[in-house]
C-alpha cells in the first residue's frame, strides 16, 4: 500500500511570516543586542569593562529567555494539535500493543514452565532417538510447549552495583555517557581530584 501524504501540511513560509510579523519586537532587539558586539572591546583592559561586558551580557540573557518564554507559548497550539494526534493513534495502537505484551506474557511463561519440566539428565535414564529427539524412559513426552532459541533473547533483570566488575565495562562508555559521569564528580567532589581528567576555570555569563 503507498504512503498517503500528510494530511495536515503546514504552509511553512506562511507560519514563519505569521511569527516574524507577533515578535518584530524580539527580532528588533536581537539585531541591536548583536549588533552591540562591535563595541566590545577585543582584550579586556580594565575592570570596569569586564563589568559593561557583564551587564552587557546580561540583557542578552534575558533577550533569550524571553525567546523562549515566547517559543513556548506560540508552540502551545501546535503542541495541543500533536497531542490530539497521539491520542488519537493510540486508540489505534494501544490495544495491539497490549495483546503484544500479553502474547509475550504467555511465551514467557511458558519458557518458565520449560524450564522447571525439564529433568536432571543424572536421575532420570534417558535414550537418544535417531532423530536426534530426546525420548523419556517411561515414554511420556514433556507437557509444556518448547519454544524456540530464535525467538528468546537475553536481557538485563538487575545488576548489583557493588558486585559490578566496571574495569570490564570501561570500553563500552561514549565519550559522552564518560563526560556527564565525569561533570557529576566535579559537582560533587570538586575540580583536580580525578585522575586521567584536565580541569579549567572559565566564564560563564547565564
Amino acid at each position: 500500500m503507498a504512503v498517503r501524504s500528510n494530511l495536515f501540511d503546514v504552509d511553512a513560509p506562511a507560519l514563519d511570516r505569521l511569527l516574524r510579523e507577533a515578535n518584530e519586537r524580539l527580532i528588533a532587539r536581537r539585531d541591536a543586542l548583536v549588533a552591540a558586539m562591535a563595541r566590545v572591546p577585543e582584550v579586556f583592559e580594565s575592570r570596569d569593562e569586564v563589568e559593561r561586558a557583564r551587564v552587557y551580557a546580561a540583557q542578552i540573557g534575558k533577550l533569550l529567555r524571553e525567546c523562549d518564554r515566547q517559543r513556548k507559548a506560540d508552540k502551545a497550539t501546535f503542541i495541543k494539535a500533536g497531542k490530539s494526534a497521539d491520542g488519537f493513534f493510540a486508540t489505534i495502537s494501544q490495544p495491539a500493543v497490549e495483546a503484544l505484551r500479553e502474547l509475550e506474557s504467555r511465551m514467557n511463561h511458558a519458557v518458565q514452565s520449560e524450564r522447571q519440566a525439564v529433568p536432571d539428565p543424572s536421575s532420570i535414564p534417558i535414550i537418544q532417538a535417531a532423530d536426534q529427539s530426546v525420548i523419556h524412559s517411561e515414554g511420556e513426552a514433556p507437557t509444556t510447549a518448547h519454544v524456540p532459541e530464535d525467538v528468546l533473547v537475553w536481557e538485563v533483570e538487575g545488576f548489583d552495583r557493588a558486585r559490578l566488575d566496571m574495569e570490564v565495562l570501561r570500553g563500552l562508555f561514549t565519550d559522552r555517557e564518560l563526560g556527564i559521569v565525569i561533570q557529576r564528580h566535579l559537582n560533587k567532589i570538586g575540580p583536580n581530584a580525578l585522575r586521567g581528567v584536565t580541569y579549567r576555570k572559565k566564564v560563564r555569563l547565564h
